[in-house]
């Protein structure tokens, strides 16, 4: 069953407000328990949706917590639950409770077969990371289906607690990426190539990122540390000398079926491209975001109907293989995941009380797991709210150019 509760704080609103919503510092308990996505209990079980209401003192504000499992809803599904929900309570209120026969409901579906059409097998071969990442053969697929439900709940709850990430948030404005855009269509590799600002978000991303997570270890290598030595001296050495750009994309607008616009469930497909670690390993430079760009840009272009196909093959094969493809993937020591939900109405839910004042992700529980979110209507950018491990966030705020990027920022360390 979901899960719903209601709680009162004597925190005001007001006071969050003014300390810039920083809810670590003003709800440290109540946060940690009632905002934060829900790992596997004890037993190994996962609410399929948890709802938590946090009144403030006096019912000057109120927080809304929802978490869907991704196994029965995408981005795209999480929103338009949302905008369900409040505008269903919106019309309540204005009707005063006495005429729900006449409230528009929108239907959903879970239906797969929408997405069916892109089940064939075409010539394009989709990457083998995916497939490995997918596959029910592959080692940890066989470890975790081997183990109870309890004690794999038990190992990822472990897992997580070893060096539970702290989110940074960062909010950039549309003029600045858009200027990163023309810098990066100067130093392109193709003067005929044309990016969009998701491009250079997820190239901006990476790129910062990676190097943070390079002096991190550069300094442990100084310090005596032999873990960074130990993995570039590894078989697997090639791979963590490249660097690991995933990033989801949503196949709605590419399927021909009308009713995909009322798909909830998972239509997205991970795409994944790669670049070489010593091309980004030092400095922010215009040269260096434009290789970065231009591959992801290539990556993008290189979604046929046909890779489409092949992936959605892959993960209708096994109910649980869109979490493999963010998780399962161990090989690479530098790699970054990307999902962008700044085109998505977050800011178009309102329950009677007017627009949120602020839409963030919980806490996520893996680091480098990165959310492009839309900035309040009032602001013209992106935020970008980053999971990170102590060391690599502490690096990045360290990193003069891409401090001097940004119109704001917060982070707890």
């Amino acid at each position: 069953m979901p899960v719903y509760t209601d709680e009162y704080c004597n925190v005001n609103y007001q006071s969050l407000k003014d300390a810039d919503f920083n809810t670590v510092s003003m709800l440290p308990d109540i946060f940690a328990s009632a905002c934060k996505v829900p790992a596997p209990c004890k037993d190994g079980d996962i609410k399929l949706a948890t709802v938590r209401i946090l009144r403030f003192k006096g019912f000057s504000g109120v927080l809304v917590f929802v978490s869907l499992a991704h196994g029965i809803v995408d981005g795209h599904g999480f929103c338009s639950f949302m905008e369900q929900w409040a505008g269903t309570a919106k019309m309540l209120q204005n009707t005063g409770y006495s005429s729900q026969a006449h409230i528009p409901i929108r239907k959903f579906t879970h239906d797969r077969s929408v997405n069916y059409s892109y089940r064939c097998s075409g010539t394009d071969k989709i990457d083998p990371r995916i497939c490995d990442a997918l596959s029910t053969s592959n080692i940890v697929s066989r470890c975790l289906a081997w183990i109870s439900h309890g004690a794999r709940g038990r190992l990822v709850n472990s897992v997580v607690s070893l060096d539970p990430p702290m989110c940074c948030y960062f909010r950039i404005s549309k003029q600045t990426v858009e200027s990163l855009r023309n810098i990066v269509q100067d130093h392109s590799f193709d003067c005929n190539t044309r990016y969009s600002h998701n491009d250079i978000i997820t190239a901006l991303i990476t790129t910062v990122i990676v190097q943070a997570m390079r002096k991190h270890d550069v300094e442990q290598e100084k310090g005596g540390s032999f873990l960074p030595s130990l993995l570039f001296k590894s078989k697997q050495a090639e791979e963590n000398r490249q660097v690991l750009t995933s990033f989801a994309v949503d196949i709605r607008p590419r399927v021909d079926n009308p009713n995909i616009a009322n798909f909830m469930g998972n239509a997205i497909v991970v795409k994944h491209t790669t670049t070489p670690l010593n091309l980004i390993q030092t400095e922010l430079t215009p040269k260096a975001l434009a290789d970065v760009a231009y591959r992801i840009r290539q990556a993008v272009r290189g979604i046929s109907r046909q890779w489409i196909g092949q992936h959605c093959n892959l993960l209708n094969s096994a109910v649980d293989g869109y979490v493999r493809a963010l998780l399962y993937d161990v090989s690479h020591r530098y790699k970054v995941f990307i999902t962008n939900h700044a085109r998505f109405g977050h800011y178009k839910v309102d329950f009677g009380a007017g627009i949120p004042s602020l839409v963030r992700p919980a806490t996520i529980a893996f680091p480098n797991i990165v959310f492009v979110m839309p900035c309040h209507p009032s602001n013209e950018g992106y935020e970008l709210a980053m999971p990170l491990t102590r060391a690599v966030g502490k690096a990045i705020v360290q990193n003069r150019n891409w401090m001097q990027m940004l119109e704001k920022y917060s982070f707890n360390f």
